[in-house]
């Protein structure tokens, strides 16, 4: 396995959050993306991108798949428990890097497929668009991005809104950190500009997911 350190970005924000509390995060693969990596014929000869694995539910399984995995994340704390649950599983790869550190450090058109499950939202909207810019950026023609994107927020913190979709968390495991949201599909739909949207479904979390191909 190897571990690449690529991002010297404070990341004690996310290291708080990883470290805080183990119940708060979610450890089993998210139903659309299982469902999306089993539907992908000829793993072995697919590359996928973790973008902000967090705890690496979705590394480890398309790993465990045979796929060939980069997982990237800014917190260190989040990678080394991505390294331990990743022992033994070949095919996986570790960077640690901030996702608002555009370029990333890939050539172009190197993946398959870009997983960012309750990601990218955690920056303004302009950062949103410059992330999903990069992924375009960084996919093979035909390749695949699944993209979740919230509805709403989340009850239980305090929020201060900054504007009418972007909030920020004012107390809770996610204190200070940045929320924005799409409260429509087509919200959703519209920062896809440079993809083909294959489909859009609402989770159980009320997050939008989006599977958007690249042209």
């Amino acid at each position: 396995m190897n571990i690449r350190m690529h991002s010297s970005d404070c990341a004690n924000s996310w290291d708080t959050v990883f470290t805080g509390t183990t119940e708060y995060h979610w450890r089993e693969p998210h139903p659309v993306v299982a469902r999306l990596l089993r539907s992908v014929t000829a793993p072995r000869a697919g590359s996928v991108l973790d973008l902000g694995c967090g705890y690496g539910r979705h590394t480890l399984l398309a790993a465990e798949m045979g796929f060939s995995v980069t997982a990237m994340d800014v917190s260190p704390v989040a990678l080394a428990f991505v390294r331990d649950r990743l022992s033994g599983v070949p095919g996986a790869s570790l960077l640690q890097h901030n996702m608002s550190s555009i370029p990333y450090p890939f050539s172009e058109e190197e993946f398959d497929l870009v997983i960012a499950i309750q990601v990218i939202h955690h920056q303004a909207s302009c950062g949103v668009e410059a992330t999903l810019a990069e992924i375009n950026r960084i996919l093979r023609p035909g390749g695949l991005a699944l993209v979740s994107l919230p509805s709403r927020l989340q009850q239980g913190p305090r929020w201060e809104m900054l504007d009418d979709r972007t909030a920020i968390a004012a107390d809770g495991p996610e204190k200070g950190i940045v929320h924005f949201l799409c409260p429509e599909e087509d919200s959703a739909r519209e920062l896809f500009g440079t993809f083909e949207v294959e489909s859009v479904v609402l989770d159980q979390w009320d997050h939008w997911c989006v599977l958007a191909r690249r042209s």
